[in-house]
């Protein structure tokens, strides 16, 4: 997923600042009962931003010519999780 995040901002002349992996493995050893923003919204149900970020991740990656197989598939995942929600069929 950062591979794909890194390479679509290369393309679009991003320089991004500190390193995505770094702060991804710090929020994930951070001590205590630390939820990631999306995990809350889908435990409670709520729309969460995955469109602002594996879904833009994608479509920008569409409009460049980087594939983003894996932040297409997590946007179309958690789409179909929140869609369950309101779909009583």
């Amino acid at each position: 997923l950062i591979a794909e995040g890194e390479a679509v901002a290369k393309a679009l002349g991003i320089t991004l600042h500190g390193d995505p992996r770094a702060m991804v493995q710090k929020g994930a050893n951070a001590p205590g009962k630390h939820k990631a923003s999306m995990l809350q919204d889908v435990l409670a149900k709520r729309q969460t931003e995955v469109d602002f970020m594996n879904g833009a991740i994608a479509d920008w990656g569409e409009k460049c010519g980087v594939p983003t197989p894996l932040n297409r598939a997590v946007w179309q995942l958690i789409k179909g999780l929140e869609h369950s929600w309101s779909d009583p069929a």
